[in-house]
């Protein structure tokens, strides 16, 4: 994982203004009116390989998540049968008992706000989302695995020694919807 460090010299209201953009995870006082700044950059694929192998319930910790996040990198997972977890860049939780379909489009969630499930507009608007489908698999190992046309790399989750999901770390800049990537 690259880390990148700078230290910045508060000297008037705008520099003042510039560091209260920064998020405060990445802060650290040296004393006086100088900041020390930390960035954490990480990719997919280091993402993935630091959660590979954890058991249930210890899938990515807070932490994590706020540097997943800071990396525009979302991690999927399941969790029990019922459940589609995100975590990092969007923290969502979304039901699928024996498996179901989250729809994104430019790296945010489609949420249906008509009271009818058959709306027409919201109908259309899925027709340009990208997909990501949770496969519960009744039997054998593992019980989650995804599906998605998003670029993504793979972890696994162990419970009790055996491979309990097959979670994705994926780019939120890479979700646009259908036929495109965002930018």
């Amino acid at each position: 994982m690259a880390r990148l460090s700078v230290c910045i010299a508060l000297k008037d209201k705008a520099d003042a203004l510039l560091a209260e953009s920064i998020p405060r995870s990445c802060i650290q006082a040296v004393g006086g009116k100088t900041l020390f700044l930390k960035v954490n950059e990480m990719t997919k694929e280091e993402l993935a390989a630091m959660l590979d192998g954890r058991e249930i319930g210890d899938e990515i910790t807070k932490e994590e998540a706020e540097t997943a996040s800071e990396n525009g990198l979302v991690v999927v997972f399941g969790y029990s049968d019922d459940s589609m977890e995100f975590r990092g860049a969007i923290d969502e939780e979304v039901s699928c008992f024996d498996g179901g379909i989250a729809y994104l489009k430019n790296g945010h969630f489609l949420a249906n706000k008509c009271d009818d499930e058959r709306c027409p507009y919201f109908n259309a608007l899925l027709q340009t989302a990208v997909t990501i489908e949770a496969v519960w698999h009744d039997t054998g190992s593992p019980c989650w695995t995804y599906k998605t046309d998003i670029p993504y790399v793979e972890f696994k989750i162990m419970e009790d020694g055996e491979e309990y999901c097959r979670g994705i770390v994926f780019s939120r800049h890479d979700v646009g919807s259908k036929g495109t990537r965002h930018a």
